[in-house]
């Protein structure tokens, strides 16, 4: 039993970032759950592609794409969403909802791509500071397979009710494990060996190879990325002689 995480620890300079406070405690809560599984902090499948905060399998259970969002967060009768900021202010922000979906969505897209089979992700958005709000939960449901937690008390209990009502076919240990090595192997990292916006934060501590179909290709100081190509035809003239000498002409 456990969880088992990458990385291993929460940065503990990030632990010192208020901006990251919500993350280390939900990092902690899923370490801490007394149940088998494992999980990815900071994913990122593709370059541009939706970061995902924590990928996460759960023994028996479920995979579930997991956005945490701290603070007080505000959502108006036309579906606007507003971060309440600590001095009182409203702040527009995108809808966290939608977020979660397109975030699991690329976590299933990363799992097909990286076994082979299609999988189901359940989305859900944890709010660690906030209490029950049921307008919010009215709008989830405009979201397919999108879920709020609401704290961090009963997180065990939580997962374990969605999915009961979302997963027909559990993974079993042994597919959790497989899924999340396969899939921490292709997540996008830089040219120089880290991931987008991040640190590395592979397994083994290697550099991991770049997604399956992306090569970089250079062109004297210049690095092109190619990404998922299925047909690539590169097509060039001669270099043109040196300053200074003559062509010669055939048969000269």
């Amino acid at each position: 039993m456990g969880i088992r995480m990458i990385p291993e620890q929460f940065d503990e300079d990030r632990r010192k970032d208020p901006k990251r406070a919500a993350e280390a405690r939900v990092y902690d809560a899923l370490r801490n759950l007394d149940l088998g599984g494992y999980g990815l902090y900071e994913f990122r499948y593709r370059r541009g592609g939706r970061e995902l905060d924590f990928a996460f399998w759960l023994d028996l259970q479920g995979r579930f794409a997991l956005q945490a969002k701290g603070g007080p967060y505000d959502m108006d009768e036309t579906g606007r969403w507003y971060l309440i900021r600590p001095d009182g202010r409203r702040e527009s922000v995108a809808s966290p909802l939608l977020a979660t979906a397109d975030a699991s969505m690329e976590l299933r897209n990363a799992i097909r791509a990286a076994t082979g089979y299609k999988t189901f992700v359940v989305g859900v958005l944890l709010f660690p500071d906030m209490a029950r709000n049921e307008e919010m939960e009215r709008a989830a449901l405009n979201h397919k397979h999108v879920h709020i937690i609401w704290g961090l008390d009963n997180l065990s209990r939580d997962l374990m009710r969605i999915a009961s009502q979302e997963i027909f076919y559990p993974p079993s240990p042994e597919f959790s494990r497989n899924e999340w090595e396969a899939v921490n192997r292709i997540q996008y990292r830089s040219l120089e060996g880290t991931r987008e916006g991040s640190r590395d934060e592979a397994a083994a501590g290697e550099d991991a190879p770049l997604p399956a179909g992306e090569m970089p290709l250079s062109l004297g100081s210049a690095t092109i990325n190619i990404h998922h190509v299925e047909r690539l035809i590169i097509m060039g003239n001669a270099a043109p002689p040196e300053t200074g000498q003559a062509s010669q002409a055939p048969g000269a």
